[in-house]
């Protein structure tokens, strides 16, 4: 195992237990209340269809698991990983929205900075640990 399959194996797992699955399998009324968000029931559909967009992404890294296994850096996973977090990232603090989810901010700005080490490092990142 390497830095760079720990980076994805964290984001897979955490992003699909805590993330994918949820917005996909919790029933309508408990997601609602889970969520807080005034006008939830009405974007339901929305929300499931960012669940499923998650979980394509969640794809995305585990190909990038297979190319780390063969030796090869996935310079596409990373790539969008680094987008996908970064831009979270920016998105939470632009809008004010890190206010209610300074963990989540912190985190997902945390796993873009793993990434952009990752593309910055690539030979370290490879290394077994």
């Amino acid at each position: 195992m390497n830095y760079l399959d720990l980076i994805l194996l964290i984001k897979i797992a955490g992003t699909g237990l805590f993330v994918g699955l949820p917005l996909l399998l919790i029933p309508t009324p408990q997601l609602v209340r889970l969520l807080g968000i005034e006008g939830a029931e009405a974007a339901m559909p929305l929300i499931r269809l960012y669940g499923w967009a998650v979980l394509a992404l969640l794809v995305g890294y585990s190909f990038g698991l297979s190319w780390v296994v063969g030796d090869t850096f996935p310079l596409g996973v990373v790539t969008m990983g680094l987008v996908s977090n970064a831009g979270a990232t920016v998105l939470l603090v632009i809008t004010g929205a890190w206010r209610k989810s300074i963990a989540l901010t912190v985190l997902l700005g945390c796993i873009a900075l793993a990434f952009a080490f990752a593309l910055i490092d690539q030979p370290s990142v490879m290394q077994s640990l």
